[in-house]
């Protein structure tokens, strides 16, 4: 095991979980300098003004979702909601992982990576349909539309989401259930190759995950490194 691995590993994944989860919450209007309501509004619907050529929308429950963001952000403080997220995704990316590698998933599909090596889609994409999720009916027609419109970042992530909460029923300590904002901040793609998914998978090998569970120990104990660096300065 190469600690030092694991170390840059982790850093890195805390810088970057950080700096995604800022611009879920920008995309929202809420930013460290203050929190900006919604340039359209109309039932169910808001629109946010982004600087871009288009304002970013958000409808039905993601707004509620975003009401319970800004209480969070008001009562506890932009950067310290920021941290908490980044860190639940953290350590929800962690356990399945570990997980995944040792077959201990009770659905035995993989979700961060797949058993066909080179493949870099997730298994639980194709088997999403064939697997205990507790999906609605509603969620099986929003992953059906996921898919036509080869929305395959959006599609992982609502079914990492899904397996996440269905680990709770059998692990609640481990995987205590996610409040609906988190869900909102979450900003994890399996396609970008320098995200947290692929260096995981690629930069972590599969015999340091196998049967050794003080790794998750070490990656947890990196990823608080520069934190505790910076609350001694």
């Amino acid at each position: 095991m190469d600690k030092n691995k694991l170390k840059t590993f982790a850093i890195e994944s805390r810088r970057q979980l950080i700096e995604d989860t800022t611009y879920q919450a920008n995309l929202l209007g809420i930013t460290k300098d203050g929190i900006h309501g919604p340039v359209e509004e109309s039932e169910g619907m808001q629109a946010f003004d982004i600087g871009g050529s288009k304002p970013y929308v958000i409808y039905d429950d993601d707004i509620e979702k975003r009401a319970n963001l800004v209480k969070e952000v008001q009562d506890k403080g932009f950067e310290n909601v920021i941290e908490e997220v980044a860190y639940t995704w953290f350590n929800r990316i962690i356990a399945i992982r570990y997980m995944e590698v040792n077959d201990y998933l009770p659905t035995r599909v993989r979700v961060l990576s797949s058993e066909t090596r080179g493949k870099m889609e997730p298994d639980i994409i194709k088997e999403a349909f064939n697997i205990d999720l507790n999906l609605t009916n509603d969620n099986i027609q929003y992953i059906y539309k996921l898919k036509e419109e080869n929305k395959n970042d959006e599609l992982f992530q609502f079914l990492f989401i899904k397996q996440c909460n269905k680990l709770n029923e059998i692990l609640p300590e481990l995987f205590e259930k996610t409040q609906d904002y988190t869900e909102l901040l979450l900003n994890i793609p399996y396609t970008n190759s320098k995200g947290i998914i692929q260096e995981l998978i690629n930069n972590i090998s599969e015999d340091d995950l196998k049967n050794q569970v003080e790794i998750i120990g070490w990656l947890y104990q990196f990823y608080n490194t520069e934190l505790k660096d910076n609350t001694f300065e």
